[in-house]
């Protein structure tokens, strides 16, 4: 497996394994699928974190894309 190869699905992962858990579709059956890919580590990634993160990332594209628009339009 390439490096960006598991680059990808650890990002992958990083997402799919802590919603998984937290919408309640983490029993002992996908817990052990997770476990045979290697990933279930994942599950303990405070959910709530990573949708902060996402939130400020959005909020700070859109406010980059608003500053250029500005300019452009002077």
């Amino acid at each position: 497996e390439s490096g960006a190869m598991q680059a990808f699905r650890s990002r992958l992962f990083t997402r799919i394994v802590p919603i998984l858990k937290e919408i309640g579709l983490f029993g002992p059956k996908v817990q052990k699928a997770l476990g045979d890919m290697g990933v279930l580590e994942y599950a303990k990634i405070d959910v709530e974190k990573l949708i902060g993160n996402d939130m400020k990332v959005a909020e700070d594209f859109d406010a980059k894309k608003f500053v250029e628009k500005a300019i452009a339009a002077e």
